[in-house]
């Protein structure tokens, strides 16, 4: 059998700019390349961009640097104009809960003994994300509403996180790291990469 999919990382932080979104990403990317265990990976970037495309487009531009080699910055741009980032509509939720129920029901998500933080971060920041994204995990849920339309009888689905008080960006995140880790290795750009780096995909 194929060895557990693991978290190796996690952060989250309130952002009132794009600066500190950005900010927030390079450092974590910046963390996660600087460990001997990543040096050589390919990072793949995946930045939600339906707000605008004016942070993943940021996030290229930083990151696309030789230091930071090999890395992808994903581009899923609906409008076919080559622009970072990622669009989220109703369909992409559905698959991307759909991913993380496949990976839940497998038994096939860890986490790593010792989280890769930012050097300057709290040594406990990531342990406590960690603990907030096991909450998120035990709220999320999948609802199928009965169709109000006699004539089509089509079904709404809902995925309600949020409510309450509570939060959904960790466990949103996961799902978008599940779905696109797994498209992403159809993905030429990738396929080069892996090749370059003499990897065996299985």
């Amino acid at each position: 059998t194929s060895p557990p999919l693991q978290v190796v990382a996690l952060d989250s932080c309130p952002a009132r700019t794009d600066a500190e979104v950005v900010d927030m990403i390079q450092r974590n990317a910046v963390a996660l390349r600087d460990h001997p265990k990543f040096a050589q990976a390919v990072l793949v970037v995946i930045v939600e961009c339906n707000m605008g495309y004016t942070i993943a487009d940021r996030v290229r531009g930083m990151l696309s640097r030789p230091d930071m080699r090999p890395i992808l910055i994903l581009s899923r741009d609906p409008g076919k104009k080559g622009r970072a980032g990622i669009w989220t509509g109703e369909t992409e939720k559905t698959l991307y809960a759909t991913a993380l129920e496949r990976i839940l029901a497998n038994n096939a998500l860890a986490r790593a003994e010792t989280l890769v933080s930012p050097p300057s971060a709290d040594p406990q920041r990531a342990e406590r994300h960690w603990d907030e994204l096991l909450k998120q995990l035990a709220t999320f849920r999948r609802i199928v509403h009965q169709p109000t339309d006699e004539a089509f009888q089509k079904f709404r689905v809902t995925l309600p996180g949020k409510g309450g008080g509570a939060k959904d960006d960790l466990v949103l995140a996961l799902q978008m790291a599940l779905f696109w880790g797994d498209d992403v290795r159809r993905d030429p750009m990738f396929l080069t990469m892996a090749e370059q780096a003499h990897w065996q995909l299985v």
